[in-house]
């Protein structure tokens, strides 16, 4: 799935809640027919729905992050401790599954948590993706 253009996104629910005058579909971003009639609400919809499900959880037994490089938000679980959120790198080397913390750059599995969710970093306030070292 492709990473969803939330500038893009956000400016097509604006304009299609303006809908009362016929030339506001015009400035849709969705709009790719000059004609003022181009229905938008299916592609936005679309759209709309892939950015909401970026900001969810995701289970590890539905998928993993795509590159190694990812930097996301893990839910921790402990078999004796309280379930914990926390930075999380995952990595497959010579056939096994590991999940780093970026905190102290150990596995998560060394200190007994195990990772069974998973999300993309959210984006900071001005809308740029955030880093973390």
């Amino acid at each position: 799935m492709k990473r969803m253009d939330r500038e893009k996104v956000i400016k097509g629910l604006e304009t299609c809640s303006q809908k009362t005058v016929l030339y506001v579909c015009g400035q849709c971003p969705y709009n790719n027919d000059d004609s003022d009639t181009y229905d938008c609400t299916q592609a936005l919809s679309e759209d709309a729905l892939a950015l909401l499900k970026e900001q969810e959880w995701i289970p590890v037994s539905e998928r993993l992050p795509r590159s190694m490089a990812n930097k996301v938000l893990v839910y921790l679980r402990h078999e004796d401790l309280v379930d914990q959120i926390g930075y999380g790198h995952y990595e497959k080397f010579q056939g096994q599954e590991m999940w780093y913390d970026l905190e102290t750059h150990e596995q998560f599995s060394k200190r007994g948590y195990t990772v069974t969710h998973w999300m993309p970093l959210p984006l900071s306030p001005d809308g740029s993706r955030l880093a973390l070292s």
